[in-house]
Order: C-alpha cells, then sequence, then structure tokens
C-alpha cells in the first residue's frame, strides 16, 4: 500500500498459511491436491517485482 500523495510505502502485508489437521489437532504437511496450487501460485509470485526489504522470510522459533 502506497500513500497517494508522496508515493511512499504504507503498508506490507505477510501471509503464513499453515495446516491443521483436524483429527491430529496438530500443524501437519499440507495435502498434495492444496500444496501443488499453492507452490504455483509461490512460484508464479517470484517474477513479480517487489522490493529488496520485502524478500525477507520469515522465522519461526520452535
Amino acid at each position: 500500500m502506497y500513500r497517494e500523495s508522496s508515493e511512499e510505502r504504507a503498508a506490507i502485508m505477510e501471509l503464513m498459511l499453515t495446516h491443521v489437521d483436524q483429527v491430529a489437532r496438530r500443524g501437519s504437511s499440507w495435502p498434495v491436491s492444496i500444496r501443488q496450487p499453492l507452490e504455483a501460485i509461490a512460484e508464479a509470485r517470484v517474477a513479480l517485482k517487489t522490493d529488496e526489504d520485502v524478500r525477507h522470510k520469515l522465522k519461526i522459533r520452535h
């Protein structure tokens, strides 16, 4: 999101998608039927231009 008056960046949105197995009630790997479309979206996203400071990876502590 950019400020209309100055074109200065005003906000960035980050998404973290997780899958929860409803039987085990824990986080788990995505089913292939969902993972493949998500991977295709991620690959297509790489080709889009973004500022360098937006390309950092989230670090999650366990």
